[in-house]
């Protein structure tokens, strides 16, 4: 997972949900050097793929959420994805 996905997923921890251009706004404000919109749903597309974030909603309604798993897993800072451990 890269730098930037991992920004993505604290700030998905800490509201649990948000809309795609909310959550771009979060990312763009945290990140050192933020990249741009297209890279942005990269990432998501990526953190959707591995299990850890889910998506509700289509085009500009999309919202992203964290999956409860990785929640749970917190306090370890690992979560288990796809038969893995992904540091979170």
């Amino acid at each position: 997972m890269s730098a930037d996905e991992r920004i993505l997923v604290n700030i998905l921890r800490e509201q649990k949900s948000l809309a795609s251009n909310a959550l771009d706004g979060f990312y763009s404000q945290r990140a050192w050097h933020p990249k741009s919109r297209r890279s942005f749903r990269n990432y998501m597309q990526n953190l959707c793929t591995m299990g850890l974030v889910r998506n509700l909603g289509e085009k500009r309604g999309r919202v992203y959420e964290i999956v409860n798993e990785i929640l749970n897993h917190k306090h370890t800072g690992k979560a288990r994805v796809s038969g893995t451990m992904k540091v979170v």
